[in-house]
């Protein structure tokens, strides 16, 4: 009798930061672990989020058992109501997950699933899949790993991890449980790569206290702190500091508030904090301000971009500020960072980041705590998640050098078939079409016309009504053009080429039809800028012919 294998089936997260999604199967059993969101390029214009493919999640809603998740970052569940709208299996995740999903349903057009909320050592058993939850520490509290038991075999699935020997929350990552997992037999470690490339160890949260505070002591002026909303422990740590240093706490973000609340719903020891009034900022001594402030990646619609281009309604940079970006660069958002801070520093601003400052900790393991995790586990196979393909191969090596048998680098996409001696075999590869969010709809880059957007937002439209004649001499022609995001020299090129277009309809035979004159009017008017601007505009035609 041929033995059964596990299938893995990753949709994202792999090759690239964000949109962590999984699918894991056993025969007929199979479960979704996360269902996060990605970080649309610059280049995709006028969309809220990226999803995971969700017809292929849905190709599999009717074996899907359970949705697992691993931790409250939204590169984990910002797609969980999506996912669930497709799939809708039942949702198993710790309280912060849940308590802010809570707080964002308003955000959400659509049915927010119900959750059953998890704690360290539960155990869910779906079908001939069981998942435990791990505890790990993280940059976010009611971080877990999963260890998932098959007949096949065991399989240790890390999430988002770092080893902190004194995490605020006093909840330390479970060497134990990953310890018995190994000394039992783990099959495969499907383990955060995201520091792979870095050595030594990541450190704890609380050492950015005395860095963080002689900054805020020695600035003359306010201190602008910019992090990932989610990092509510670092938040924390800011209301001490900004005591140590005799100033006042403000947040400037709606996402800030929205962490914290849900974070002491769901029963964490956060600080109550006595903020200011962000809209009064202006009103308060610079000197007696620390600020945390949205906008860590450069986001457009962000406070501190939005403050940077001068443009947000109540946060101005002043000159002898000090902006603080206490986060990493996530690979794809250099650009926008950098224009931030350009912008900041032409202002007058000091900006404070990881290029010229140590004033961020990461919430992934370095290369010490992955061989850490490998040790503990002692895999057959070792699976990179997470990250560019650098970080994954970087941490293959490591898994080489520790001896681990087999180290496989998977893709988004791939069909793994994984059996119970260690041998994984890539059997298929699906295609994976991202899904965006605009609004309301959902729909994928060709449906929401993105092509088209990124057209006009590069080369402008021109919106044409023309109403064509039909006479004994051939065509005669009404010709308006209106211009929006394309040079014109003063409305003159729209006139010569009203004219020029209304002058070469007349050259064509009176029995042209309907769509040749369509086409005319689009390829006359495209080569005309084309030859006076060089470039060519986008046609919104209103064509009526009589």
């Amino acid at each position: 009798m041929r033995k059964q294998k596990i299938t893995i089936l990753p949709i994202g997260g792999l090759g690239r930061f964000g949109m962590n999604l999984m699918l894991l199967g056993y025969g007929d059993d199979w479960v979704i672990i996360d269902a996060g969101m990605g970080f649309p390029d610059e280049t995709i214009i006028g969309v809220d989020l990226e999803i995971p493919d969700l017809d292929v999640i849905g190709e599999y809603r009717d074996l899907v058992r359970a949705i697992v998740i691993t931790h409250a970052h939204e590169d984990h569940i910002g797609s969980l109501p999506y996912v669930y709208n497709i799939c809708p299996a039942p949702v198993y995740a710790p309280p912060l997950v849940a308590s802010l999903l809570d707080h964002k349903a308003i955000y959400y057009d659509l049915p927010m699933p119900g959750i059953e909320t998890v704690g360290p050592g539960t155990k869910k058993v779906f079908g001939a899949i069981s998942v435990t939850w791990v505890p790990v520490t993280h940059s976010i509290p009611d971080s877990f790993g999963l260890i998932i038991d098959t007949p096949a075999g065991r399989i240790v699935h890390s999430g988002d991890f770092k080893i902190d020997p004194e995490p605020l929350d006093g909840r330390l990552l479970d060497v134990k449980a990953f310890t018995d997992a190994g000394d039992k037999g783990v099959l495969a470690l499907m383990s955060d790569s995201t520091n792979a490339e870095i050595p030594g160890h990541s450190g704890s949260e609380k050492s950015l206290v005395p860095k963080l505070t002689d900054i805020a002591t020695q600035a003359p002026g306010r201190v602008l702190v910019t992090m990932f909303a989610s990092n509510v422990f670092r938040l924390a740590l800011l209301n001490k500091v900004a005591e140590a240093s005799g100033r006042r706490l403000a947040l400037v973000g709606a996402s800030l508030e929205t962490y914290m609340k849900a974070a002491q719903s769901a029963g964490f020891r956060i600080p109550l904090m006595e903020t200011l009034d962000a809209r009064r900022l202006e009103s308060f001594p610079d000197r007696k301000v620390l600020a945390v402030v949205t906008g860590s990646q450069g986001e457009y619609n962000a406070a501190l971009p939005r403050a940077s281009r001068k443009e947000h309604d109540y946060l101005n940079i002043h000159p002898g500020d000090t902006v603080v970006m206490s986060s990493r660069m996530i690979p794809g958002n250099e650009q926008a960072i950098y224009r931030m801070i350009n912008n900041l520093i032409a202002q007058g601003a000091d900006v404070l980041y990881q290029g010229n400052a140590d004033v961020h900790v990461s919430g992934h393991a370095k290369q010490d705590e992955l061989v850490e995790m490998i040790r503990m586990t002692r895999p057959k196979v070792l699976f990179p998640l997470h990250g560019e393909l650098p970080f994954m191969a970087a941490h293959k090596k490591l898994a080489e050098r520790e001896g681990v048998p087999h180290t496989v680098i998977i893709h988004s996409g791939d069909v793994i078939e994984l059996d119970s001696d260690g041998n994984a075999e890539v059997v298929d590869t699906v295609e994976l079409t991202p899904h965006y969010v605009d609004g309301p709809v959902i729909g994928t880059f060709e449906e929401l016309e993105l092509g088209a957007r990124r057209r006009v937002g590069w080369r402008g439209v021109l919106a044409v009504k023309a109403v064509v004649k039909r006479t004994r001499d051939g065509l005669d022609s009404n010709i308006q053009i209106l211009s929006h995001a394309v040079y014109t020299d003063n409305g003159k090129l729209i006139e010569q080429a009203e004219e020029y277009l209304k002058d070469e309809l007349e050259m064509l035979p009176r029995d042209t039809h309907y769509n040749l004159i369509q086409d005319a009017v689009r390829s006359r008017l495209r080569g005309f800028f084309k030859r006076n601007i060089g470039k060519k505009p986008e046609i919104l035609l209103f064509l009526e012919v009589a």
